[in-house]
């Protein structure tokens, strides 16, 4: 018997406006979370998602359910966000102020929660994409390791490393910071 996800994929395939709205609508939020986040940037995030979902469309015939429809689609998207972030290399160098910690917001400042995502942004900016990736993926989407796995196309083992190796990294780097 098809399950919801299989008939969702077979409407697709067969071109249905409705079931790329159903997939937008469904996987849209999630998507465009994590690519803001590992972006850094709503407007590249937006554009991001929407490169993605056409893509997705131009190539939904050659989706074989071997994993799910959302892993699917997440991994179109990191390579869209590869694809980003190497033009972004060649435009500009990095920053000096890039690597130096966040400064903790002042207590009781009425910006305090903003000014800790912009901290934890600044955190993530500070890792490689690849260990930024694997962390936005299980602390930030929820994944968890087998998901990870099949998303970016790895071992579950490398999974665990490099969350261990992130971690440590944000530990070192930012081993003075405190929020309250």
């Amino acid at each position: 018997m098809p399950t919801d996800e299989s008939l969702l994929i077979r409407d697709l395939k067969n071109g249905s406006a409705r079931a790329y709205q159903l997939v937008l609508e469904k996987h849209g939020p999630s998507l465009l979370r994590l690519a803001t986040a590992l972006l850094g940037n709503a407007a590249d995030a937006e554009d991001v998602l929407q490169q993605t979902m056409l893509s997705s469309l131009t190539s939904i015939g050659s989706f074989r359910g071997e994993a799910a429809l959302k892993t699917w689609l997440t991994r179109i998207l990191l390579n869209q966000i590869s694809r980003v972030r190497k033009q972004r290399a060649t435009r500009s160098a990095l920053s000096l102020e890039r690597d130096l910690p966040p400064t903790p917001p002042a207590r009781g400042s009425v910006s305090s929660l903003v000014a800790a995502k912009a901290d934890v942004m600044t955190m993530l900016a500070s890792l490689s994409s690849e260990h930024r990736d694997i962390l936005t993926l299980r602390e930030l989407e929820g994944l968890s390791y087998r998901e990870i796995a099949d998303v970016l196309g790895i071992p579950q083992g490398t999974v665990e490393s490099r969350l261990f190796r992130a971690r440590e990294q944000l530990k070192q780097k930012f081993a003075g910071y405190e929020y309250e």
